[in-house]
């Protein structure tokens, strides 16, 4: 590296600055707890390595660089990486111009943990074009998390990618001066926009005669209409508000019913989204490699002494769907939602069968790290989310602790006949329905107890198949809801909560060994 390298990077005094305009810039350094921020700012503000781990709740720094011939001085702000300061973080979102979402490479949740930053500053932004760097610190030590990964998360939110350690302050003086090259390359954009509307302001002006005399007409046409009603009798004037009244009823209605026919979807998801949000459930994606990622959601504490609980959506379904039984779920129960290949928001270049979907559910199990060798897992299925759910407890009856199955497809030729056009994947899965008689011969190595509700309305399975699985499923207890049909969490969500709590607490024991054998 030349002398005229170096210079842009190091410090300058205040006699230099006087002869250069200066900037400021505010710089945000975002993280959860135990990533490095602190030491990646003390190495580039101070020049040593802060080895020391001591929880931060706010700490600023003052410097001034020259940075392609221009000086700039930065104020940086070392955040909370605790949940607790997160109003402070918030705040720090609002004033800041530039931010480093920092993870460390030997901590993959802490990586998830950078989505949530991405998402909360755009919101708080309301701006889709934020200048953000991602940055993997503690590249010196046995990393976690492989560079495709990272790399994808980087395109995911749309923005640079660095890899540091401040230990051996590697790439740290870099991913300050990029991110203070990004923020002036987005001014100068702003600047050439606000001269643009500057210049349609002025064109605007010239036309002000020219809409005057439309205004002036307008009025005149309103002053008439104004009269003509003044000159009517009291009946008319009734009727036309009447008129008015009936054209603003019917404009509403067709309002209406266009979102209610065409805009169902977003309606519902709308509705789900709200009420995960109120019930404190938090979305993460799981990255695997570069073709596939898992999207879920969280919700409640998980602990070394209690299972986790796995819901598993139904064909054209997603993990939302669950919402109305989770949100009444108290927070002592840890609980996974997650979207199945080729639904919701997981990516997954695989053929679409139900064999499939049982082998990418052990996947991710595997790769989350749910089934640990002290708490097997309790896995809760819905319609033919609960054929994979009993499937897999066949397969794998050593990550399983307890089985809850809501109305899962019975025989081929029992099922009554759906429309299936709307939903490209249950067109591939078609030619699963006639092998389903022979997976369900697997269903009697279930070891785990396993509970069945089933909604008596049921218009898509009908409820005898409940004795159906209750003969062939050992160690299994059927229930059957009054006022409740294919759908059960959107008619008896709470009532369903409930019952798998209740069963929960009675079945699932607190550890429990796990086996690497499964059955082939």
């Amino acid at each position: 590296m030349d002398k005229n390298q170096m210079n842009k990077k190091k410090c300058v005094n205040s006699s230099t600055s006087k002869k250069q305009e200066k900037t400021t810039y505010k710089i945000i350094v975002l993280g959860s707890g135990g990533v490095g921020k602190s030491a990646i700012t003390i190495q580039f503000v101070k020049s040593y390595f802060y080895a020391d781990y001591d929880p931060t709740i706010e700490d600023s720094y003052v410097k001034q660089c020259l940075i392609d011939n221009q000086i700039a001085n930065l104020e940086i702000l070392d955040s909370a990486g605790q949940e607790e300061f997160k109003p402070m973080r918030d705040q720090y979102m609002r004033i800041g111009e530039g931010f480093l979402l920092v993870f460390s490479l030997t901590d993959r949740s802490s990586l998830d943990e950078t989505y949530k930053f991405h998402r909360d500053i755009l919101r708080i932004k309301d701006c889709d074009n934020v200048s953000m760097i991602l940055v993997g610190n503690k590249q010196d030590c046995s990393r976690q998390i492989s560079p495709e990964q990272c790399q994808q998360a980087a395109r995911y939110m749309q923005i640079p990618y660095y890899e540091t350690s401040a230990k051996q302050r590697y790439n740290i003086d870099e991913v300050f001066i990029e991110l203070i090259r990004i923020i002036r390359n987005m001014n100068e954009k702003e600047r050439a926009l606000k001269q643009q509307h500057h210049h349609l302001n002025k064109k605007d002006n010239r036309n002000k005669k020219t809409n005057a005399q439309w205004y002036l007409l307008t009025t005149r046409l309103s002053e008439w209409v104004h009269q003509s009603i003044s000159g009517c009798k009291k009946v008319n004037k009734n009727m036309l508000l009447l008129l008015i009244f009936m054209a603003g009823a019917a404009l509403t209605l067709f309002g209406l019913r266009y979102f209610v026919y065409y805009k169902s979807e977003w309606i519902a998801k709308l509705y789900f989204k709200l009420n995960g949000i109120k019930c404190g459930i938090t979305k993460y994606i799981l990255f695997i490699n570069d073709q596939t990622s898992f999207t879920y959601c969280e919700k409640g504490i998980r602990t070394d002494t209690k299972p986790s609980l796995l819901f598993i959506h139904g064909l054209a379904s997603n993990k939302e769907t669950w919402i109305p039984i989770v949100k009444d779920i108290p927070n002592t129960y840890h609980c996974v939602m997650v979207d199945l290949p080729g639904h919701g928001e997981t990516i997954c270049n695989e053929t679409y069968t139900i064999d499939s979907f049982v082998k990418a559910l052990k996947t991710f199990i595997d790769c989350y790290g749910l089934v640990e060798t002290n708490k097997p897992l309790c896995l809760v299925g819905s319609s033919m989310g609960a054929t994979i759910a009993a499937l897999f407890s066949a397969r794998y009856p050593a990550y399983v602790s307890m089985v809850c199955l809501l109305a899962p497809p019975a025989f081929a030729w029992k099922l009554r006949k759906r429309s299936i056009v709307q939903h490209r994947k249950d067109s591939l899965l078609l030619n699963d329905y006639p092998k389903l008689e022979q997976s369900y011969n697997e269903l009697k190595n279930i070891s785990s107890p396993t509970l069945i509700l089933w909604g008596r309305d049921d218009k898509l399975y009908t409820y005898f198949g409940a004795d159906y699985f209750r003969s062939i499923i050992p160690n299994s207890k059927a229930l059957i809801l009054n006022d409740c049909g294919h759908f059960m969490g959107l008619d008896q969500g709470k009532k369903i909560g409930d019952y798998i709590t209740q069963f929960y607490d009675k079945n699932c024991p607190a550890t429990s060994r796990i086996s690497t054998k499964t059955i082939s």
